[in-house]
């Protein structure tokens, strides 16, 4: 399995929930690569070049042979949308990210935003399919024509921002408007790059099979495993990248016919420039696409991602300190989640292990926790004065038995009844079966007031709670 190593910082929301299922995978051997520059005007002309030149992405596959990735869902979802010819969509519990590391050791995540799952089963009952997409958001962008291979990702150019000449379709042009290209026999354009850089814009991870083989549900609705990839008849990481800048056109060579075709030299210029004219208008658009076989991918057990946590004993309670019990690693975080408190005691009640490091959720209050360390003589916990950054794994200096973490703003008002409330990610020191507790750390809580319970509408169970100073 993948590890989760400090290193990897992923977005950890605390309203992710409980996925149900997570899966790595892996992907080499591109499939295809391609980019093609569409044109479109708004003199009802539209077309699409391929452009017969060098491929941009090559250099991203050389710097990229294999990718690595993590997606998960929630099983239990219904479709947010109703069936249609047989497609469901299930937003909201979805996660997607893809993991990039060129050949010269550089290394970057992208975790997509607004992903979603699909289950679809063609109407002529040829095949189905499973699938997750999503977004790129606010991932890091993808250099052109540079040697920052910050993000383990490279885009080529031909020269300093300039593709290539382009030779418009003469033919098409002077069918679709024979007032402006009669005559006209041949139209060449520069295409320019007013942008430096791409950004991963949609990442698409494809199962197909066929029906007859019964692998994936025929309800439209989320499988509760996925087969062996072995099982299945086509499987696709697809990567697709926009420009962060703009793309333009100029008309650099128009060969005419024959220059008896105009009454006057100045009627051929003025043919140039109405033809110049028509070559603004049109709107440059270049898409770029890679495609890779998936080569592996493995399902993930309860507690490896944040998505889906290791949950408390079901005899646990709040007030006695939740209880977890399961078999520890040395090498990957494992990820436990209580239910509501301004802070939490750890400690391991059984086994041959200690703490090594904590994960702790990102993007709570000022996303800063406080570390305390009990005293020996006095039996109290003292604050170290470290803060922990959330989504930041924080490594201790030994190894520990016990610590309390304090900092969760009163205003979060973390759900009581939200099982899901705070995902924490342990690195322990060894492997083997180990009995922990996460003890919430209470304080003085004032109810809301009626007015505001009302104006909450149905919000119950809600408190304002004073941090401790």
């Amino acid at each position: 399995l993948m590890a989760i190593l400090p290193i990897v910082v992923g977005s950890y929301a605390l309203d992710a929930g409980a996925m149900g299922r997570s899966y790595d995978f892996s992907a080499d051997s591109p499939g295809f690569s391609q980019w093609d520059l569409t044109l479109s005007g708004n003199q009802n002309y539209y077309y699409v070049n391929l452009f017969d030149g060098p491929d941009l992405t090559a250099n991203f596959i050389e710097a990229n042979p294999a990718i690595t990735g993590q997606f998960s869902y929630n099983t239990s979802t219904p479709a947010r949308e109703p069936v249609r010819d047989t497609y469901a969509f299930y937003f909201g519990d979805t996660a997607l990210s893809v993991d990039l590391t060129s050949e010269s050791g550089a290394s970057g995540r992208f975790d997509l935003v607004d992903p979603y799952a699909t289950v679809q089963n063609s109407s002529g009952g040829i095949s189905q399919h499973f699938g997750v997409r999503g977004y790129s958001g606010t991932t890091p962008p993808i250099t052109l024509n540079g040697d920052d291979l910050n993000n383990g990702c490279g885009l080529e150019c031909d020269g300093e921002g300039v593709f290539s000449q382009l030779e418009l379709p003469t033919d098409e042009m002077r069918q679709n408007h024979p007032d402006i290209f009669n005559n006209v026999e041949q139209v060449v354009v520069d295409v320019f790059s007013f942008g430096s850089s791409y950004s991963l814009g949609t990442v698409g991870f494809s199962l197909f099979s066929s029906p007859s083989e019964g692998l994936l549900p025929t309800d439209n609705s989320l499988p509760d495993h996925l087969p062996a990839l072995s099982s299945m008849s086509g499987d696709r990481l697809s990567l697709e990248f926009e420009s962060d800048g703009r793309i333009g056109l100029e008309v650099d060579f128009v060969s005419f016919i024959d220059d008896g075709a105009f009454a006057s030299e100045q009627e051929m210029y003025d043919k140039q420039n109405e033809i110049n004219r028509f070559v603004e208008d049109l709107y440059p658009d270049l898409q770029l696409a890679v495609s890779y076989d998936v080569t592996g991918m493995v399902e993930l057990p309860e507690g490896a991602t944040p998505h889906n946590p290791i949950l408390p004993d079901p005899e646990a309670t709040p007030e006695e300190g939740f209880e977890f019990t399961f078999e520890a690693s040395a090498d990957d975080f494992a990820f436990i989640d209580p239910e509501v408190a301004v802070g939490y005691d750890y400690e391991i009640l059984e086994g041959e292990v200690d703490f090594l490091a904590v994960l702790l959720p990102e993007g709570v209050g000022d996303n800063l926790y406080d570390l305390f360390l009990k005293n020996d003589e006095t039996g109290e916990f003292v604050d170290t004065g470290i803060n922990i950054t959330g989504g930041v794994a924080y490594s201790f200096e030994e190894g520990l038995s016990l610590f309390r973490i304090l900092g969760i703003e009163t205003d979060e008002n973390l759900d009581p009844d939200d099982p899901f409330a705070f995902v924490t990610g342990l690195k322990f020191s060894g492997n083997g079966a180990v009995s922990m507790s996460q003890t919430p750390i209470t304080q003085t809580v004032v109810p809301v007031p009626p007015s505001v319970l009302l104006f909450m509408s149905g919000l119950a169970g809600l408190f304002f709670r004073s941090r401790k100073a």
